[in-house]
């Protein structure tokens, strides 16, 4: 994949990531008892939580020069960060589709 190509795709990731964290606020806003009621804001967050990843890896494909061990670290700890965050929106996004136990969630 080309740096140009490579870019172009980040930034596409990065929109829809903004995009996806927006609708997951005006959802939480717009829908009674804060969402937690409802599934559809917390699986917008979980969606654009799982694409920060993508998109921490684009920019740091930009930076990677200029950012040295230092923005190495910083990446590895953003990617983990959201990793591990997206655990607990999982379980909240589960949570209020309904789902009581793992027998209920995996089958």
């Amino acid at each position: 994949m080309s740096t140009q190509s490579l870019n172009r795709w980040g930034a596409i990731v990065t929109l829809v990531t903004a995009v996806l964290f927006l609708a997951a606020a005006i959802a939480l806003i717009v829908i009674p008892d804060g969402g937690l009621s409802n599934p559809i804001a917390p699986t917008l967050y979980y969606a654009g939580l799982i694409l920060t990843v993508p998109t921490y890896m684009a920019i740091y494909a930009a930076q990677s020069q200029a950012a040295g061990k230092l923005g190495f670290a910083g990446f590895v700890m953003s990617v983990i960060g959201s990793i591990m965050y997206s655990g607990p929106i999982f379980v909240l996004m589960a949570g209020t589709s309904g789902v009581a136990t793992w027998h209920d969630l995996w089958g």
